[in-house]
């Protein structure tokens, strides 16, 4: 290693050590993924073609989108956590 790159840090797969909480942590997981769809203008497209609003832009569009799939990623972490419970009072 060249003394001017930095060393390369581990990813763990956690959320950060930020004032950041899990739903903003999933958004931006989930924007990564939309980010990095192979036709990124057709989605955008198909978002804008979904609304009739418009005055809302992509950027705005896609924030929103990750925004629901963070939504959706906490309402089936919550549903595994309370069937996970249930099961072991069961035992």
């Amino acid at each position: 290693m060249d003394s001017t790159e930095a060393p390369a840090k581990e990813t763990t797969g956690k959320p950060p050590e930020l004032p950041v909480d899990l739903r903003d942590w999933f958004a931006g997981q989930a924007l990564i993924g939309l980010m990095a769809q192979d036709d990124l203008v057709q989605l955008a497209q198909s978002l804008m073609d979904s609304l009739a609003d418009d005055t809302k832009t992509v950027r705005s569009l896609l924030s929103a989108k990750a925004y629901e799939f963070a939504d959706a990623m906490l309402a089936a972490r919550s549903a595994l956590t309370t069937a996970s419970a249930a099961k072991k009072e069961a035992v």
